[in-house]
């Protein structure tokens, strides 16, 4: 929690040290405290093999998980804003002094209204993204996390037109991403990539690169055309569908990234998928013909 975090460095962190430096009960132990020997043990305890952090194997959940839902993902959110945005409230006569949980903080009258007020716009993002077949089978709880951030972030830096635009682009964004790392891992692990996965992934990662170059990961704020963009997933799904195209699927890593660089072949007049010169900076234009032209020559060209 950012506010328990900043107590403890500007508030209880220089009581503690000055009590340590002033208090005559700790004279004694103020002479035996080197923090040169002490910087180097902690070094040498960190380079044994036996204290190495352990591997932490990520929780997975599925689709329909409670956690996904959306009274629970806007629960996680406010709190988030409450967190990062809110102020310790003052400790009752008696309580304790160190603010460290989530009903130790609240925001101020103004900021809560604002934020009541985007509520219904914010989970109007989520239900959206949500929907149809875009979400994977299972989520990694940390995109969750990710989710939840990404749109606090936006509800306490944003209003009006451009907060609605962040939510909707972030939310739907999120769970590109959520497909793309959920695909990754099939792929890792040799299993079958349906021809419906493999056209998403085709498309998102052309998006991705249109803004970030070779490579890029898909940005939260990336804004793309919905209808064309379903269209092009269709279109290209249909035909990774057809039995011609079966045995392309058995490579799936070599076929997502041939296609996905089809698709960018050329300049904003050839390609596929690209960014218009003087357009915002944030948007992604898929022209569907010219992408379904590339990509036709591309399956053609595979084994």
């Amino acid at each position: 929690m950012p506010g328990l975090a900043g107590y403890f460095k500007n508030v209880w962190t220089p009581k503690v040290q000055n009590t340590l430096l002033t208090d005559p009960r700790f004279a004694k132990g103020r002479a035996k405290i080197d923090p040169v020997a002490n910087q180097a043990a902690a070094q040498a305890l960190q380079a044994h093999p036996r204290r190495q952090p352990m591997r932490v194997d990520p929780v997975r959940v599925k689709k329909a998980d409670p956690q996904l839902n959306i009274d629970t993902l806007m629960a996680k959110i406010e709190a988030d804003v409450v967190a990062t945005s809110g102020n310790a409230k003052p400790p009752p006569p008696g309580a304790r002094t160190v603010p460290y949980q989530g009903d130790d903080y609240a925001l101020d009258p103004a900021k809560r209204r604002e934020f009541d007020k985007n509520k219904a716009t914010i989970r109007a993002a989520i239900s959206q993204a949500l929907k149809g077949d875009n979400m994977p089978a299972e989520i990694d709880l940390s995109e969750i996390r990710t989710l939840v951030e990404s749109l606090s972030q936006a509800a306490t830096t944003l209003t009006g037109k451009d907060l609605k635009t962040a939510l909707t682009n972030r939310a739907g964004n999120w769970v590109k991403d959520a497909k793309t790392g959920f695909v990754e891992r099939r792929i890792a692990g040799q299993y079958n990539i349906a021809p419906l996965d493999a056209a998403q992934i085709i498309i998102y990662g052309a998006e991705a690169q249109a803004r970030g170059g070779a490579g890029a990961d898909l940005d939260p704020d990336t804004d793309v055309k919905a209808s064309k963009q379903k269209e092009a997933i269709k279109k290209l799904a249909e035909m990774l569908s057809l039995p011609a195209n079966a045995t392309k699927l058995q490579d799936p890593r070599r076929l997502i990234d041939t296609m996905t660089a089809a698709l960018m072949t050329g300049d904003r007049k050839t390609a596929g998928v690209y960014q218009k010169p003087g357009a915002s900076a944030t948007h992604v234009s898929l022209n569907v013909d010219r992408a379904k032209r590339l990509w036709l020559n591309q399956l053609a060209l595979l084994p």
